[in-house]
């Protein structure tokens, strides 16, 4: 894959990797590198701000890790197909004749 350095902040390296930003950088002999996500203006702005803190961390003494610089994972409610169907004939319980109600449920089984 093609990685090109666009820009240092400090120690931190700024890559562009294909087509998502990068943040490299070594602490105490150690490689991090970061994935920041696809490539657009906004996102290179998000980087940047992300490789400031962490520079800003490291002359600090406050680096422990890039737990603290992750995108926080988004929390999905998982359900089987068949609670989702029941969660569906409930609703539409509400709205439709019981005709129309006896044949979701035929379907159900």
């Amino acid at each position: 894959m093609n990685t090109q350095v666009l820009e240092h902040i400090g120690g931190i390296a700024i890559l562009k990797n294909g087509n998502s930003y990068l943040i490299r950088f070594t602490h105490q002999k150690k490689i991090y590198q970061l994935g920041r996500g696809k490539i657009s203006p906004e996102n290179l702005k998000a980087t940047r701000a992300i490789a400031s803190q962490i520079n800003s961390d490291i002359l600090f003494n406050k680096f422990t890790g890039l737990d603290k610089y992750r995108k926080p994972e988004i929390k999905r409610d998982t359900k089987t197909f068949k609670e989702l169907w029941l969660d569906f004939v409930v609703y539409q319980s509400k709205f439709i004749k019981a005709s129309t109600f006896r044949a979701y449920k035929d379907i159900e089984r």
